[in-house]
């Protein structure tokens, strides 16, 4: 993996060297586009494979509970690459001088309607991690809701449940609306 990384900054640089002497270098990005190119492919790789390594650990620790092993996972998976991701735009905005963080900063009403847009999304996941971490319902129980729903549980996701009714039909049934419910 190390010489394909290093094949690929070999191939940027030469591709860089290249546009250089035909005149093209817009920004002046070209200049520092191999080293650019290196740090990121670089921190990326060393990123997947934390990753891989947070899972074996996580495989070790936990055991056979896999529904809290994919919650915990998927979790710090998304702060591994959140890390990355900040530590990439910093440094992207020190090595070519354009303020890239610049372009996430919105105004109060920006924020506002952001905030408002995501509320029904973030209760989505927020009942979808609770019904991964209460030990409620697992993937291939047959379950029966107090609304009336039943059926066997083919996916358990972040937004919505997968349930096969009697009649072979899947029905998707968004987490908020089950992670009140009891189950029997």
């Amino acid at each position: 993996q190390a010489s394909k990384i290093g094949l690929s900054v070999i191939v940027v640089d030469c591709v860089s060297l290249i546009s250089r002497m035909m005149g093209y270098n817009p920004w002046n990005i070209l200049e520092n586009a191999s080293r650019i190119f290196s740090k990121v492919v670089t921190t990326g790789w060393i990123t997947f494979r934390l990753c891989d390594l947070k899972r074996f650990l996580l495989g070790k620790a936990i055991g056979s509970d896999l529904g809290k092993m994919n919650v915990i996972d998927n979790l710090a998976n998304g702060v591994f690459h959140l890390v990355w991701m900040f530590y990439l735009l910093n440094y992207l905005e020190v090595e070519t001088g354009v303020a890239i963080k610049s372009l996430f900063s919105v105004g109060a009403t920006g924020t506002l309607v952001f905030g408002l847009a995501s509320k029904d999304i973030a209760s989505q996941i927020l009942g979808g991690l609770t019904l991964h971490l209460s030990d409620k319902i697992f993937e291939g129980d047959d379950v029966r809701f107090s609304d009336g729903t039943s059926g066997k549980i083919e996916k358990v996701g972040w937004f919505e449940t997968m349930i096969r009714n009697s009649d072979e039909l899947v029905v998707g049934i968004p987490n908020t609306e089950l992670s009140g419910q009891r189950v029997y």
